[in-house]
């Protein structure tokens, strides 16, 4: 398969990470993106099945923090090593593991992470996650190099030009309750803004995290994930970023009154 750079792959998500959820005309979207090399593949998951040694109903692929297991802590998360270029960045992403016709498991190229602020939540005071914050999302798609098209189920990304790198997106929830840092499904604790904002029941404004996992495959329909049928991915986030700094780019990068364009840091 022909090599692919990475200054090829970061350009080509930015552009198409514009296109993933909707905007207020007019607002301008303000963002900040880490890359994260793939990790290691387990099957465990400290936010669903957590404890020493448990194992998880699938495989999951992590990336960013490089010690995430079932039994990591917050405190252990924090003294890890990352595979994201900000070593600032500490956090842990996972999603389920792609698994091609035969049964065999995908190995990722690696993942973009955004944080951004968009639509009704372009102009307000938007909060850094705070620290061991927890969620998941089973908000998902995949689409494959230039292609602006989304598709629930993997798709055929031989004949897009320049890249046959598939991706598995999923967009967070950005919307927070401002009093648990999870919640016994993952989820609840958190809401999709409305046109108008943040729901009264989740008023607290947080960042659009995106992961987006990237695969080096061309035809890859007829694949599926690791968790059952396309339509269950999803993907967990953990923040045990260090924190001083994930505030320092919400502050600078998101929210009121910033007119300052970051892109991806860390690179």
């Amino acid at each position: 398969m022909r090599k692919i750079t990475l200054a090829v792959v970061v350009a080509m998500a930015a552009s198409l990470f514009v296109t993933m959820a909707p905007s207020v005309s007019g607002a301008v979207e303000k963002r900040f993106s880490v890359f994260c090399d793939f990790s290691h593949s387990r099957r465990q998951d400290p936010i669903v099945a957590p404890g020493p040694h448990r194992r998880s109903e699938h495989e999951h692929v992590f990336f960013g923090n490089r010690s995430t297991s079932s039994d990591s802590s917050y405190r252990s998360m924090r003294k890890a090593s990352t595979s994201c270029r900000l070593r600032q960045d500490t956090a842990g992403y996972w999603v389920p593991a792609l698994i091609d016709r035969a049964g065999r498991e995908v190995k990722p190229h690696g993942a973009l992470v955004y944080y951004r602020s968009v639509g009704a939540l372009a102009d307000k005071n938007i909060r850094a996650f705070p620290k061991d914050f927890r969620m998941i999302s089973d908000d998902y798609h995949f689409h494959c190099g230039e292609d602006r098209n989304s598709s629930p189920v993997p798709v055929d990304c031989s004949n897009v030009s320049r890249s046959k790198l598939l991706k598995m997106t999923v967009v967070f929830p950005s919307c927070w309750n401002g009093r648990r840092l999870d919640s016994k499904d993952h989820m609840s604790h958190v809401a999709f803004p409305t046109g108008k904002g943040c729901p009264k029941t989740h008023p607290v404004e947080l960042p659009r995290l995106a992961i987006i996992a990237m695969f080096q495959v061309q035809d890859a329909r007829g694949y599926t994930v690791s968790s059952g049928d396309p339509s269950s991915t999803h993907a967990d986030f953990w923040n045990t970023w260090r924190q001083k700094t994930l505030r320092n780019l919400v502050q600078r990068c998101l929210g009121r009154g910033v007119d300052e364009l970051c892109g991806q840091v860390g690179s």
